[in-house]
């Protein structure tokens, strides 16, 4: 899940990732030939790894991707249409899978329900638009308290190396947040 995002951390690792990725694949296929097979690749931070993405998904069946428009911690609509041909161009005519939508509404990073509310419906108008380009798309709701939303963000924080903001708003939620 997200390979882009670590092995972009850990490029010594990715031959070996590759490999391991393409004896998986010709597993499965060998169980089920009809089976697509894919590797997730993240949106924002794919397009920051290009030609890692391109090697991720070159000899997949399917392209799979997470969307939340994120840059950092803070939430950015006006790049969606730029996510969506960065999408379509991983795709390169293969099914594309959004296996995980979402935009955080928190105002602690920038946010607000009125994003959210802005950001789904902004999401669904691309879905509509190109329905035959979309295999599928899944939005991740998450209601998070002061103690599940530690569980959540902590292994991304700390392994972004922001586990400051992770303690920052973990303390502020615990106060807003009944657990």
């Amino acid at each position: 899940n997200e390979a882009d995002i670590y092995l972009a951390g850990h490029s010594n690792e990715t031959e070996a990732y590759l490999r391991s990725l393409d004896r998986a694949r010709r597993l499965a296929r060998g169980i089920s030939p009809a089976l697509p097979v894919g590797v997730t690749i993240t949106c924002r931070d794919g397009q920051k790894h290009r030609q890692l993405v391109e090697r991720l998904t070159r000899g997949m069946d399917v392209a799979i991707a997470t969307y939340y428009p994120m840059d950092g911690l803070r939430p950015t609509l006006e790049r969606m249409d730029g996510d969506f041909e960065f999408l379509f161009e991983v795709a390169s005519g293969r099914p594309l899978v959004l296996q995980e939508i979402g935009c955080p509404s928190s105002p602690e990073i920038g946010s607000s329900e009125e994003v959210q509310a802005r950001f789904v419906r902004m999401v669904f108008e691309r879905l509509a638009r190109h329905k035959a380009r979309i295999a599928a798309a899944i939005f991740l709701c998450v209601k998070l308290n002061a103690r599940n939303l530690t569980d959540f963000l902590a292994p991304r924080m700390i392994s972004i190396g922001r586990s400051s903001i992770l303690s920052s708003v973990v303390s502020r939620v615990s106060t807003t947040v009944p657990s």
